[in-house]
């Protein structure tokens, strides 16, 4: 939803998505048996997977892929690790002027949050939603088996995926 690659199916299907998971992630999380909510996150799987194959591997991807194959992190997981970090990136070097504020902005609609005073204030507060799902659900926010000198190694994969290669970098 945020590479600007993505076409009128993925934008959709991100929006919807998103209102899912926040609809029925922490209800199947805490309650495994809630046959609605299993059923709703995998509508939203489906409905995200359809927004990636229309609109290719963003950064998050792209660095969950390689965090999965150099450190063994669970792909969702790593998606969840990574997500806050470069979305707050996205927000400090948004120099589209505003472009980005107002992607997640939608985003924040589509989740069903009020969205503040200004665009700026709704997307910080959606990143902050997501970090507070991440802690509701005991998630890492960090990998700690990552030193200093993977960090680059870590990129590099990451931005051939993301901005060369379709398919992920894993070896």
């Amino acid at each position: 939803y945020l590479n600007g690659i993505g076409d009128s199916i993925s934008r959709k299907h991100s929006l919807t998505s998103t209102n899912k998971i926040f609809k029925y992630l922490l209800k199947a999380y805490h309650n495994g048996s809630d046959s609605q909510a299993r059923e709703g996150m995998l509508d939203a799987a489906f409905e995200a997977g359809v927004a990636i194959s229309h609109g290719h591997v963003g950064n998050v991807h792209a660095i969950a892929h390689q965090l999965g194959t150099l450190f063994k992190i669970a792909h969702g997981t790593a998606n969840a690790m990574v997500l806050p970090h470069v979305l707050e990136l996205y927000l400090r070097k948004d120099k589209h002027h505003g472009w980005c504020a107002e992607r997640l902005c939608d985003l924040a609609q589509a989740a069903g949050f009020q969205t503040g005073k200004t665009k700026s204030q709704a997307a910080h507060n959606f990143v902050a939603s997501i970090r507070d799902l991440m802690t509701q659900m005991d998630m890492p926010f960090t990998v700690s088996e990552m030193r200093n000198a993977d960090v680059r190694e870590v990129a590099l994969r990451a931005m051939a995926e993301a901005h060369g290669n379709a398919k992920p970098v894993c070896s």
